[in-house]
């Protein structure tokens, strides 16, 4: 996993949820320790999977990985299939530098109990008329509910060129895939779970649990490849990450640090929000808008540079993978790499005094 592609989308998703929101046992496998659920979900895999194909460029929350898109060629190919995608992307690929909630497609995945649910779901975002939603669970209804009002604000067109492909990527292909795969893909789990369960597990749950955490879920996907996402609802505490479902045991000190990076991301953002006079509505994804797009390296930044303090309070020796992560050799290094202005600095060293 490349450190220069290993940006995060810090989504905060609105949801009205009264139960813990984890999909169903028929298409997840978890890891559970502590406060924290480690999981595979094939709805999660899907979403990520259809973002591996499109090609966002100059976007930091593209997730295109022509590698995977090869591997997958020749998985279809196996089965007698196109070795590329049905449908057409473009309107998706032209319309998500602009629009922050677009990404969404994705973290929504996270939340509804069944992969049909979901798909109708976008559907449904998209604007067709007369889906079945019928065999919707309460939780899948609030869902549909909750982030209908963030699709309402953008176009349609990317979002059912998304539901498009997806129905059809699910019906041909990956809903085969998946459960052919599932067996190795929770061996893969499990070099994430073993980073999360060492010693360091107590003194990170606790630093969460302190700032009113009270579970934690991350789901490592395959088709995650280029960054992380992040995610919550409205009921305290539960805080969400996505993660690379990591193949090596290189990979998995990667997508163990980006978890912790998501995870702080709720409780740096507030402080950069503050200190600067910003609002999450100026931040933009899109590099052309200058303005925004420098809220948006200013946050990223700000999580860098506590991650750090936090690792060497909690694993000195972890600092080491942390810097060749971001390929700097010292704190001197990565504070060039990543400045942070002075006010957001200010608050950040409050943040560690009173914590680490």
């Amino acid at each position: 996993m490349s450190m220069l592609t290993n940006v995060s989308l810090w989504t905060v998703i609105v949801l009205l949820l009264g139960a813990a929101a984890v999909p169903g046992a028929a298409q997840a496998e978890a890891v559970t320790t502590g406060l924290t659920t480690l999981m595979v979900d094939e709805t999660v895999d899907l979403a990520n999977h259809i973002l591996a194909h499109i090609d966002v460029a100059g976007s930091p929350a593209s997730n295109f990985d022509p590698d995977y898109v090869e591997s997958m060629a020749q998985r279809r190919a196996e089965l007698g299939l196109e070795p590329g995608l049905a449908g057409d992307l473009t309107a998706f690929r032209k319309e998500a530098p602009k629009h922050m909630a677009l990404w969404n497609v994705a973290m929504a995945a996270a939340f509804f109990e069944s992969t049909p649910s979901y798909l109708a779901a976008l559907w449904t975002w998209a604007g067709r008329e007369n889906v079945d939603i019928s065999g919707f669970s309460q939780q899948d209804q609030m869902v549909l509910q909750g982030l209908g009002a963030a699709f309402a604000q953008v176009p349609k067109e990317p979002i059912m060129a998304v539901a498009h492909a997806s129905q059809l990527e699910y019906e041909s292909f990956y809903s085969q895939y998946w459960p052919a795969t599932e067996e190795q893909r929770l061996v893969h789990l499990q070099r994430l779970a073993q980073l999360w369960t060492d010693a360091d597990q107590e003194f990170l749950e606790s630093f969460f649990s302190q700032r009113g955490v009270q579970s934690i879920r991350i789901i490592a996907s395959e088709a995650m490849l280029r960054n992380g996402r992040g995610f919550t609802d409205k009921a305290p505490g539960r805080m969400g990450v996505i993660v690379s479902l990591p193949a090596s045991d290189a990979e998995a000190m990667d997508s163990y640090l980006l978890a912790i990076h998501e995870l702080l991301h709720a409780i740096t953002d507030p402080l950069v929000y503050e200190a600067m006079g910003w609002s999450p509505a100026d931040r933009s994804l899109d590099p052309s808008d200058a303005a925004g797009y420098a809220i948006h390296e200013a946050i990223e930044n700000a999580v860098i540079r506590f991650q750090l303090w936090l690792l060497q309070g909690m694993a000195a020796e972890k600092t080491d993978a942390y810097f060749a992560f971001f390929n700097v050799t010292s704190e001197e290094q990565l504070a060039e790499e990543f400045p942070v202005p002075d006010a957001v600095l200010t608050r950040l060293e409050h943040l560690r005094q009173a914590t680490l």
